[in-house]
């Protein structure tokens, strides 16, 4: 499966995008059309690196870029299929989008809000993927 969507995480009101056997090329021109904010993001040399470098060799990644005080969110995984492989691939990377989130507004030991988080995220994901 080859695939970028933008799930929006309800719980921060902020979208991240997912994107689903693709290259940094395909990220790279999927933000030309469609986001202004990524696309500015993507002309900074060293932003665009990182995407190409993550991939090599990974079954997936999280990254987060921020712009003026805004925080962008990548979630790339090499390939998806709902098989248990996979789901603990993008599990693990709902643990890296939890922290990455979290961290950015200053969360700390809130055990039950980062379980609710971790559930509702990865459930919602999955529901997309599922879809296609």
């Amino acid at each position: 499966m080859k695939k970028i969507i933008v799930y929006t995480n309800e719980i921060f009101d902020g979208d991240v995008l997912v994107c689903v056997g693709v290259t940094a090329e395909q990220i790279k021109k999927w933000a030309d059309k469609n986001s202004k904010n990524l696309k500015e993001i993507f002309k900074i040399k060293n932003n665009f690196d990182i995407i190409k470098e993550n991939i090599i060799g990974n079954n997936g990644f999280v990254v987060v870029f921020v712009k003026n005080g805004i925080s962008f969110y990548l979630l790339w995984l090499k390939d998806y299929k709902n098989s248990w492989k996979e789901i603990d691939t993008l599990n693990h990377e709902v643990v890296h989008l939890r922290q990455a989130m979290f961290e950015s507004k200053k969360i700390i030991n809130e055990r039950e809000f980062e379980a609710y988080f971790q559930e509702s995220t990865l459930r919602g994901i999955r529901k997309k993927l599922i879809k296609l």
